[in-house]
C-alpha cells in the first residue's frame, strides 16, 4: 500500500512539472514574437554606406553615449522656458531604445545587456520605464511614453529571437503586464500613464501604435482582438486619399480625431509601423515617394496637406528610408540617405554627426534614426 502511494505521488509530481513547463513555454512562444521585418540578418543591397555608418557611430559613442543613456543635444543650452521639451544633456527612453535596436542588429550582445541593464536603473521606477532623466539634478519624470516602453520591449524580443533563449521573458513580461493594467486600455494605447497621480492620459497618438511589436504580444487568444482593434483605430484615423497620412490623435473619451497640424516625423511613424505588418496604402507610399524625390518632407502639415513652414529634418528621411527599406525600394531609399548624408559633417569636433555646426544642434532622434536606416 505504501509503495502505491509513493507511485501516485510520484506521477502527481511528473505532472505538475510537465504543466509547469508546458505552461511556461506557453507563456515564453507568446513573447517570441513574429517581428517579420525585424532586420536581422543584414540585406547587403541596401548596405552601401560603411564610411558614413561608422563615422556615425563614432559620433555617437564619442558625443551622446554614457552609461546612464544618450544625450538630447549635449552641445545646446539648456532652454530652461521651456520645460515640457527635453534639451542638453536630458535624456530619453526613446535614445535608449533605439540604440538597443541598432546594438541588436550588430549582434552586440554582451554591450546590449550592459546597456540594458544601465537603462534600467536610469528609468525604471514605480514598476514602468519613466521617459525622461535630467543627469544634473538626477531629477526622473513621473510619467512614461508607451511608445518608448513598446521601442525597448521590441528590442528584448529581437534579442531572444536573435538568440534563441528567454533571457528577457520576465521583462517583457512584467513590462507587458504593467503596460495593460495601466497605458494600453482594452486595446487602446495611451500616451502615457503617471504613475503618481495614478491616471493615464486622455489622448491616445496614432504613433505609439507600435503595430509589429503590439500583434507579438497580443498573440494570446484574449489579446487577440485587441490587435484588431488597433489596427482599426489607426486605420480610421486615415485623413484622404489627395493627403495620405493619418490624424496625429484621438481624444480617448470621445474619440473623436484631432484635426490638429501634424508632426511629420511622428506621422511617418504612423507609416512605418504600418508597412511593419504589411497595411502601407499604395498612397501613402507614392505620396512619401513624391517628397523625397522633390526634397519636400517639411517638418509640419495642416490636416489638408499643406505645410507649416519649411523646415525640414534628418529624421523625417531617416524614416522614409526605414520605410523604403521595408518596401524593398531601393532606389528612393538611396534617394532618402542621400539628403541624410549631406548633413553629416565632415572633419572637426563634430564629424560623423548628424546636425548644425553653427547652432550645435546635434538632436539624438535625428542621429539615431539615420544610424537605424543606414544599418
Amino acid at each position: 500500500m505504501k509503495k502505491h502511494k509513493n507511485i501516485v505521488m510520484l506521477i502527481i509530481i511528473f505532472a505538475v512539472i510537465i504543466i509547469f513547463f508546458g505552461v511556461r513555454r506557453e507563456i515564453y512562444q507568446s513573447h517570441l514574437i513574429k517581428i517579420d521585418n525585424a532586420n536581422l540578418v543584414k540585406n547587403k543591397k541596401f548596405n552601401n554606406y560603411p564610411e558614413q555608418t561608422q563615422n556615425l557611430v563614432g559620433f555617437i559613442k564619442s558625443n551622446l553615449l554614457i552609461k546612464e543613456g544618450i544625450y538630447t543635444n549635449p552641445f545646446a543650452k539648456v532652454n530652461a522656458q521651456n520645460t515640457n521639451l527635453a534639451t542638453g544633456k536630458e535624456m530619453l527612453t526613446e535614445s535608449s531604445g533605439m540604440w538597443l535596436q541598432y546594438l541588436i542588429e550588430m549582434d552586440s550582445k554582451d554591450s546590449f545587456q550592459d546597456f540594458y541593464k544601465n537603462t534600467k536603473a536610469t528609468f525604471w521606477k514605480n514598476d514602468q520605464f519613466n521617459y525622461r532623466y535630467d543627469p544634473n539634478n538626477k531629477k526622473l519624470s513621473n510619467v512614461n511614453a508607451t511608445l518608448d516602453d513598446l521601442r525597448i520591449v521590441r528590442a528584448l524580443i529581437m534579442y531572444d529571437q536573435r538568440y534563441k533563449t528567454d533571457f528577457y521573458e520576465k521583462d517583457i513580461s512584467e513590462i507587458y503586464n504593467h503596460l495593460k493594467g495601466t497605458a494600453i486600455k482594452d486595446g487602446t494605447v495611451l500616451d502615457y500613464y503617471d504613475s503618481v497621480l495614478k491616471k493615464g492620459s486622455a489622448n491616445s497618438s496614432l504613433a505609439y501604435y507600435d503595430l509589429d511589436t503590439l500583434r507579438g504580444l497580443e498573440q494570446s487568444k484574449p489579446d487577440q482582438r485587441k490587435y484588431e482593434q488597433q489596427i482599426k483605430i489607426v486605420e480610421e484615423g486615415y485623413l484622404s486619399d489627395d493627403f495620405p497620412l493619418y490624424a496625429s490623435n484621438f481624444n480617448v473619451k470621445s474619440r473623436i480625431y484631432s484635426s490638429n497640424d501634424l508632426n511629420t516625423s511622428e506621422a511617418l511613424e504612423v507609416l512605418l509601423h504600418l508597412a511593419q505588418v504589411g497595411k502601407l496604402k499604395n498612397t501613402s507610399q507614392k505620396w512619401l515617394i513624391e517628397k523625397v524625390e522633390n526634397k519636400t518632407l517639411f517638418n509640419s502639415y495642416s490636416t489638408q496637406g499643406s505645410p507649416i513652414n519649411h523646415d525640414t529634418s534628418v529624421a523625417n528621411y531617416a524614416l522614409a528610408a526605414q520605410i523604403f527599406k521595408l518596401t524593398n525600394d531601393k532606389k528612393h531609399y538611396q534617394d532618402a540617405m542621400t539628403i541624410i548624408w549631406q548633413s553629416q559633417i565632415k572633419n572637426g569636433k563634430y564629424k560623423g554627426g548628424l546636425g548644425d555646426v553653427k547652432s550645435r544642434q546635434f538632436y539624438s532622434y535625428n542621429n539615431l534614426n539615420a544610424l537605424i536606416a543606414a544599418e
